[in-house]
């Protein structure tokens, strides 16, 4: 006959554990997590084989010793492969199919939650699995979701950093913009967006002076640890930790004075005053001696996809198709995987997007119409660089000794000898080469600017040290938030 003294003993060793770890937290609103036992490796093996054993003897009665049992079921959810959580749980407790039942484990969170304000599973997914949900839940961060996590904090590292005053909720939203690419299981972990935020602050190390830390330090250790033991994700969390300690310290360059000190709005709909950088940048290339042809380089939507998994999701599943090409349908997750390049066989429109989606999705539309656009005409400007490849100068300047061509959508009005028409392997536009001399006069400067090109001829600027990216050469280029940018400036 089996005895119940040694899971006596544990369920009241863990209850005691609890009753004191709620008390220290009370009125902090911090919930408590059933990983945070504070047993060792040796005692949770102790445990498993006690209930081994409990099993074997008879049925189990949901009111025995359901705290033991609780812990155990948060152990195997840690240890939560992504797959099937029965079939792990199962496969280390065998009787529990014949002597258990699934919705035992709701009973004992659900006291759990009752007796220590235990934390509660919310958002679809622990409506849908109303069982699993406890123990995953409970298990803080599984081993599966480690390095997704770990990745995500990083992507949104400097969101993070200007988040100080955020919510819990807040910064689990963050955290769910930079998983856009995660897998499935994952996302649904993320729609617990408070608890997602209140293992991010735990992490982070946020809060731990005024309210103390939102989980056992004992617990945190582990988690950071087994972190840190594939290389990747610890380097993920150190950077991010870096970060945000950069910013308490005052070293950290905010991106803009202006932005949400949260972070929380632009975590899901971006706001008009903010670039994703998306905009596609026109290039032309000679086809022949005295042609061009028209390309559209369409930079990566990475940032869009990290605006929430819905527009992850949308992304990855939805065709698209870019203006110019003859309506031609490209594979989902195209945008994904940029940048791209597509030749334009006819000039598009300027009211419409660049780029338009097979489905609708009112926070895509809204985002296409604001960026992925032409610049406004009615004419354009390029420079011809030192490839051969011409680019776009959106101030429409021309400087002298420089070689452009003009884009326009009726013939330019221009008889300088300097200005000569050029073929087009795109319909419904113009082109004009403009080989600048070294010296202008009054005179053709007023012919250029009656044809709508302006003359730079006052002060020179360009980046000093290291060039930017997408610098064209004409005063347009970008900066990382943390840059700070230095100039040469000419007479």
């Amino acid at each position: 006959m089996f005895q119940s003294g040694a899971l006596d003993g544990w369920q009241e060793r863990l209850e005691r554990h609890f009753a004191a770890l709620a008390a220290s937290r009370a009125g902090s609103g911090f919930p408590l997590f059933v990983l945070e036992h504070g047993l060792n490796e040796g005692d949770v093996k102790a445990i498993t084989h006690a209930l081994h054993q409990r099993l074997r003897n008879s049925l189990l009665r949901p009111t025995e010793h359901w705290l033991v049992w609780a812990v155990y079921a948060a152990e195997s959810g840690y240890g939560y492969d992504g797959q099937e959580y029965w079939l792990s749980f199962e496969e280390h407790m065998p009787l529990w199919n014949d002597r258990g039942k699934p919705g035992y484990l709701q009973i004992f969170f659900s006291r759990f939650h009752k007796k220590y304000n235990g934390v509660v599973p919310t958002g679809p997914w622990a409506k849908n699995f109303c069982n699993i949900c406890w123990p995953i839940t409970h298990a803080i961060l599984p081993k599966y979701f480690q390095r997704q996590f770990a990745k995500a904090m990083f992507d949104v590292r400097h969101d993070l950093a200007r988040a100080s005053n955020a919510s819990p909720v807040e910064i689990g939203q963050l955290i769910a913009k930079g998983a856009w690419d995660a897998s499935k299981r994952f996302h649904q972990f993320l729609e617990q967006e408070e608890l997602v935020g209140r293992i991010a602050l735990a992490m982070l190390g946020r809060q731990a002076a005024q309210h103390g830390s939102p989980l056992n330090p004992v617990t945190l250790a582990r988690l950071v640890s087994d972190l840190n033991k594939t290389r990747e994700a610890g380097e993920w969390l150190k950077e991010a930790k870096r970060v945000v300690g950069d910013r308490s310290r005052g070293l950290y360059l905010p991106r803009s004075s202006d932005e949400n000190a949260t972070g929380a709005t632009s975590a899901r709909t971006p706001s008009t005053s903010t670039s994703l950088g998306i905009r596609p940048a026109l290039l032309l290339r000679r086809s022949a001696a005295n042609r061009w042809s028209v390309v559209l380089e369409v930079p990566n939507f990475e940032d869009v996809a990290r605006l929430g998994p819905d527009l992850s999701r949308f992304l990855k599943s939805t065709r698209c198709t870019i203006a110019g090409t003859g309506g031609a349908m490209l594979p989902p997750g195209w945008t994904l995987y940029g940048p791209q390049q597509r030749a334009l066989t006819s000039w598009p429109g300027s009211e419409a997007p660049l780029l338009s989606f097979e489905e609708h999705n009112d926070i895509l539309d809204n985002v296409l119409r604001g960026e992925v656009r032409l610049s406004p005409g009615p004419i354009w400007v390029f420079r011809v660089g030192s490839d051969g490849i011409a680019r776009e100068v959106l101030s429409r300047g021309v400087r002298t000794g420089q070689t452009y061509v003009v884009l326009h959508r009726a013939p330019l009005k221009a008889t300088l000898a300097y200005c000569t028409e050029a073929g087009m392997d795109c319909s419904g536009i113009f082109a004009t080469e403009i080989l600048m001399p070294d010296a202008v006069q009054p005179q053709d400067v007023a012919e250029l600017y009656r044809a709508g090109v302006q003359v730079s001829k006052s002060v020179r600027v360009w980046p000093a040290g290291g060039c930017p990216p997408n610098w064209d050469g004409e005063g347009h280029g970008d900066w990382l938030s943390t840059e700070e940018p230095c100039f040469g400036i000419s007479h």
